[in-house]
Order: structure tokens, then C-alpha cells, then sequence
């Protein structure tokens, strides 16, 4: 754990190993966790509750141990991803949201779990792969690739299967009001 002034988190996690377990984070005034530089916390059965800004806040490689908190809102700060990764299932009505864009480079894998929502937070939001994506959910848990509309952006970005990209997979996916807005 690690303290400094714009940590803006209740629980700032950086460069250390940690398991926050069975815990209730509440009323922070930002984010209840935040998780800075590639630390990999496993974040497990929690409870958030009124946290001012996100309850959980991450960069894509900090995302793999983040399971069973249910109700909880996750931003996923824009990065490229280092190595093979993967977002798993959060716990029942949790969500990611997606604040910048994701890149998964040539010879890198992303996988998605079944069940995962994905928030595209505005239209300029992209997962852009040179890699492979992996995003197979079952009928039971879809994975859903969608943008909640505010005033200020009716479509969320998208997903970007470039020339490099090879043996991506996309099954049992909802995907909801993301493209171009022009």
C-alpha cells in the first residue's frame, strides 16, 4: 500500500503484492482502489459502496485478479497491454468503463470472460488490436461491448481488428450502441 496526496484513492496500491478480501470500502472520495504502475492486487469478494468517482480504478494490465465484487464500477484507464492478459468476470452487476483506449499488440492475447460488461465511456474510446482478442461468452453470460448515452456522446468508440491482428474470437457478444457518431 502506498499513501501519497494524489493517490485519490481510499486504498492506493502501487508496485506491491496485496489481497483486499471480504472488506467493505465506502463513502471515498474518489476511488475506493486505486491500482497504479502494473501491480497485480487480487481484489475478492468485496463490498463498495458510495464511492465518489469509481469504486475501482485500473490500468488493463492491473485488471486479472479483480473477482466476485458485486455492484461494483471499475474505470479502466487507457494503456497498451504488456503481456497475454486477461479481464475477468468482476462479480454479478459490475461493470467496467472503458476511459481511454485499450491497445493489444502483435503476438499479445486479451481475453474476455463470459459475463463481462464493457462501458465505452465516449466515442473517441477504442480496443484496438494487432494482437488477438478472445471474447467468448456463453448464453448464460454474454460478454456485452456497450456505450451508456450521455448529452455529450450518443455512440461509444469500438473495436479495431487491424491488419496484424490474427485467431481473434468473438462469440456470444452483445454489442450496443458503439461506432462512429459522424
Amino acid at each position: 500500500l502506498g499513501r501519497n496526496s494524489s493517490s485519490e484513492g481510499a486504498i492506493h496500491i502501487g508496485n506491491t503484492a496485496i489481497t483486499l478480501q471480504n472488506s467493505e470500502i465506502k463513502n471515498s472520495r474518489f476511488h475506493g482502489v486505486r491500482v497504479t504502475n502494473d501491480s497485480l492486487p487480487i481484489v475478492f469478494n468485496n463490498t463498495f459502496e458510495n464511492n465518489g468517482s469509481y469504486d475501482i480504478r485500473v490500468n488493463p494490465n492491473t485488471t486479472t485478479n479483480i473477482r466476485q465484487n458485486e455492484n461494483t464500477d471499475i474505470l479502466i484507464v487507457g494503456a497498451s497491454l504488456k503481456s497475454n492478459t486477461v479481464l475477468p468476470f468482476p462479480g454479478s452487476t459490475s461493470r467496467y468503463t472503458l476511459s481511454g483506449d485499450i491497445t493489444v499488440p502483435e503476438n499479445i492475447q486479451y481475453r474476455i470472460e463470459p459475463g463481462v460488461l464493457i462501458d465505452f465511456e465516449t466515442s473517441s474510446t477504442d480496443i484496438s488490436v494487432d494482437g488477438t482478442l478472445i471474447a467468448e461468452g456463453t448464453e448464460e453470460g454474454l460478454i456485452q461491448f456497450i456505450h451508456t448515452p450521455t448529452p455529450a456522446h450518443s455512440h461509444g468508440g469500438g473495436i479495431s481488428l487491424n491488419q496484424t491482428s490474427q485467431n481473434s474470437r468473438l462469440r456470444n457478444v452483445n454489442i450496443d450502441r458503439l461506432g462512429s457518431e459522424s
